[in-house]
């Protein structure tokens, strides 16, 4: 039996945690969420089709060598004809990776991008009272990025959850539980199609039922997951989509057939002989 297929889990690790697509989310997360003052570099990422010829240069010749080359004399006539509009970011750029400085480094477009979507999302008045104003609701339990680790057993085999919650209420007297996920995406338009496609349906069932698991007295619960979504466009539009029931429902039966293949793979020899060995890859299947 071949070992399950990961879906984008593959892309997202190529992609890496520290992609300029992952990082501009984390900070709008961390500002908007956390309210997170955010320290930028004065330089700019370079245009991503010159860092990799500039930093290979630099890995060659070494950064000092590399800040004081007065052309891309070794590049092609496409790196040549652009040499004035990104020779001086790529020197500052080196500069900031030797300060070793914490401060984040985005290029000119995600900077953009990411005061653009910050402006909207606080002067969205819905947003900012799903997100930030517990009091408009009773006897609330709520917290803001808080993460919880689970155990689920399932025919057997008991299999580790975590679920990562950007916010989340529970009014005790109205007996509701609100999930909200902080999105960013390229347009509002096209959000709704990505639920399925990214799996954000399963998200929303394992989100829940990790609740039920934490709080089991509100299992019984009236529960809705709402996305509060921000996009790229040049308006910066914003809105909140709440997923049906049937995409919950639809979101269950997939992590249900999640489960489902994992414990034939895991009852499998190959399976076995990778558990044994303490392969990580099952690890990020769900």
């Amino acid at each position: 039996m071949s070992k399950p297929d990961r879906g984008i889990a593959d892309y997202l690790a190529y992609k890496s945690i520290d992609s300029p697509m992952l990082v501009l989310g984390n900070l709008v997360h961390k500002n908007f969420l956390l309210d997170e003052e955010i320290n930028f570099s004065k330089a700019n990422l370079p245009t991503r089709k010159y860092e990799k010829a500039w930093l290979e240069t630099a890995a060659q010749v070494g950064f000092e060598a590399a800040a004081e080359l007065s052309g891309f004399k070794t590049f092609d006539k496409a790196h040549r004809l652009q040499r004035k509009k990104v020779y001086q970011d790529n020197i500052l750029y080196i500069k900031y990776l030797k300060s070793g400085s914490d401060a984040y480094c985005l290029s000119q477009w995600d900077k953009r991008l990411y005061k653009g979507m910050i402006h909207s999302l606080r002067n969205d008045v819905a947003i900012n009272r799903l997100i930030h104003n517990p009091d408009i609701y009773g006897n609330v339990t709520t917290n803001i990025e808080k993460k919880y680790k689970v155990e689920i057993p399932y025919k057997g085999v008991t299999f580790t959850a975590a679920a990562i919650y950007d916010n989340y209420f529970i009014d005790n007297d109205s007996k509701e539980r609100k999930i909200n996920d902080l999105k960013t995406t390229h347009t509002l338009e096209k959000f709704k199609e990505s639920v399925t496609k990214y799996n954000y349906d399963m998200q929303g069932a394992l989100y829940a039922h990790v609740l039920d698991m934490v709080y089991p007295d509100t299992r019984d619960y009236t529960t809705s997951v709402n996305f509060a979504v921000v996009d790229k466009s040049k308006e910066f539009k914003t809105d909140i989509i709440t997923m049906s029931s049937e995409q919950l429902e639809n979101g269950k039966n997939k992590l249900l057939e999640r489960f489902e293949i994992l414990n034939d793979y895991i009852a499998s020899t190959e399976g076995q002989g990778i558990i044994n060995g303490g392969d990580s890859d099952l690890q990020a299947f769900l």
